[in-house]
């Protein structure tokens, strides 16, 4: 998957696990929750893949590992090994940004949520 289609899926399920956070604790939102968790960790995979591919890093079993149960971790690390010297900086700091903004996204739409649940 390409960072740019990625990126926006990944925005839009932060979108819709934030607007979740209205509804009533039951099985299928806990259900929609693990679907959103597995779908995030899906296209992030699947970024990381393509962007290998592209790159031509041949990652291990190892790093895909990584990717899919601690991201936050491997990521970085991936980024740092694959990006040339002067671009290892700028890539980690923009997937933290990423990171943050995700959060954001799903806060913001957790208060907008509640804020009509409210009324």
């Amino acid at each position: 998957m390409k960072l740019k289609p990625a990126i926006l899926v990944l925005l839009v399920l932060s979108l819709i696990q934030g607007l979740m956070a209205a509804t009533v604790e039951s099985q299928g939102s806990k259900l929609l929750d693990f679907v959103l968790l597995l779908a995030t960790v899906v296209v992030g995979y699947l970024w990381y893949r393509e962007d290998a591919r592209e790159r031509r890093y041949r990652g291990s079993a190892l790093m895909a590992g990584g990717v899919i149960l601690v991201s936050i971790v491997a990521v970085p690390i991936y980024l740092y090994r694959s990006r040339p010297e002067g671009e290892r900086l700028k890539a980690i700091l923009l997937f933290f940004g990423l990171v943050i903004l995700s959060m954001v996204t799903t806060g913001i739409a957790a208060l907008v949520a509640l804020t009509f649940a409210a009324t």
